[in-house]
């Protein structure tokens, strides 16, 4: 399985909702990837082991990727008042 690392500029495009679904894909995915490796390690397969835990790491990058891409989303969304704070969503 080859895991593509997500870019700042593509997931800009992207809705606060869509990034919402793409980060819980990746965890499903990472959850998905840590149980394939410990069943290749427990089956003695450490060269696939290895594989899967690289998914997992370009999973996690991914993961902080879309949590500053949806930190800067959620500031452009509040605007403060003198009386308080408000969403355009």
């Amino acid at each position: 399985m080859n895991i593509l690392k997500f870019e700042i500029e593509v997931l800009n495009t992207y809705t606060y909702g869509e990034l919402l679904v793409a980060k819980s894909q990746t965890m499903l995915a990472m959850s998905l990837a840590n149980t394939l490796k410990e069943m290749a390690i427990l089956n003695g397969k450490i060269r696939d082991a290895a594989k899967y835990e690289h998914d997992i790491m370009i999973d996690l990058m991914n993961l902080e990727t879309i949590d500053v891409v949806m930190t800067n989303k959620e500031g452009e969304i509040i605007i403060p008042t003198d009386y308080e704070s408000y969403s355009l969503n």
